[in-house]
């Protein structure tokens, strides 16, 4: 697990692991799969839900949900 200190390159309250892989499924499926960190995140796409994107254990931001709402209208949460 990747806990590293934010700076001016990395924002954990921007940043969406999987995003760049994911995106053209969420569109396709309206529907994105947001949950907590990159391992349940590559988890889910091995198992067939390739719309799924993670926040880097961190709470979800406006900044998440503002990033989202560009590829669907649908999101489910799944947090531990």
């Amino acid at each position: 697990y990747y806990n590293s200190h934010e700076n001016e390159h990395f924002s954990k309250g921007q940043l969406l692991f999987g995003l760049d892989k994911a995106k053209r499924e969420i569109q396709k499926k309206d529907a994105v799969f947001l949950v907590e960190g990159y391992t349940d995140s590559i988890l889910m796409a091995q198992n067939g839900y390739a719309n799924t994107v993670a926040t880097l254990g961190t709470a979800c931001t406006l900044d998440h949900l503002t990033t989202l709402s560009r590829y669907a209208q649908q999101m489910y949460t799944l947090y531990d």
